[in-house]
């Protein structure tokens, strides 16, 4: 997991005192992975405990361990180029357009691999894949993800419910126990009715999913299980375009997963999806 990407996912709500220390490390980058904790420490006017504990807060076990992330993060050379697509304006072209939604589209897949935790997927492809229903909370454009979810589990004959109405989505969490799976996506982890849904499964005793962005929020709080996308709200709301496709990237990574658990099964299941609307195709 990229050490950057995280300090500017939480940068928002680190102190004065861990400010002045991401801003040194986003500045200076691999050059930080040189230094000990002490001498970074008197670079930015602070104490080396001080460094350990944002090392840990950023989920390091220690300074040494974000070192050898920074020095991970300078192998990969990351093109800052490429982050052109942040400033999409009302004057610009057709092609400057196609140009810039489609790196922010390549950027905020990018950025949510190198969030996502393999143990944290493979433990929610497991739940899953053992649940008997699986019932997914979204509104809006997250809402869109969660149908695409669903759409994905029926075809492999997996009992999943998604309701567009949040009532509805908050009274179905009602009917979930021990052995179903409740799934809340939302991009800021603050939609309330998202919130509650999961929070009523959870108390029913089911597993609860969030996919939210990377940080802290309180439907991560809440889930036994986090997935995270990198945050990308920009101007234009192109952000809301970019945050969708990084959703959708997790949706397909747990369809694929759930999907290797019985292909035999499954693969049978889809092609006969296929085959029942094949004769409604021009």
């Amino acid at each position: 997991m990229s050490c950057i990407l995280k300090i500017r996912e939480v940068y928002q709500e680190l102190t004065p005192t861990e400010q002045k220390i991401a801003d040194y490390i986003m500045a200076e980058g691999y050059e930080v992975s040189t230094l000990s904790a002490a001498e970074l420490a008197e670079l930015v006017k602070t104490s080396p405990p001080s460094i350990v504990r944002f090392a840990r807060k950023l989920g390091f076990s220690g300074f040494q361990d974000m070192k050898l992330g920074l020095a991970k993060d300078a192998a990969r050379q990351d093109n800052q180029q490429d982050k052109l697509y942040e400033a999409v304006g009302l004057q610009d072209s057709t092609k400057e357009i196609i140009y810039k939604i489609g790196k922010g589209n390549i950027n905020a897949i990018e950025e949510t691999i190198s969030l996502l935790e393999e143990a944290a997927i493979t433990k929610a492809i497991e739940s899953m894949s053992k649940a008997n229903n699986i019932n997914i909370f979204g509104v809006g454009a997250s809402g869109l993800v969660g149908l695409d979810l669903q759409y994905k589990l029926m075809r492999i004959n997996k009992k999943a419910s998604m309701y567009m109405d949040s009532h509805t989505q908050m009274a179905s969490a009602i009917h979930l126990g021990k052995g179903d799976v409740a799934i809340g996506i939302s991009h800021s982890g603050r939609t309330l009715e998202i919130y509650k849904s999961v929070e009523t499964a959870k108390e029913r005793g089911a597993t609860t999913i969030s996919i939210t962005k990377y940080g802290k929020n309180p439907l991560s709080d809440l889930a036994d299980i986090n997935l995270y996308t990198a945050s990308v709200e920009k101007n234009l709301r192109t952000g809301a375009i970019a945050s969708r496709i990084a959703q959708l990237t997790i949706v397909d990574i747990l369809f694929i997963g759930i999907a290797r658990e019985n292909f035999s099964d499954i693969s049978g299941y889809v092609q006969t999806t296929r085959e029942m609307v094949e004769d409604f195709k021009l």
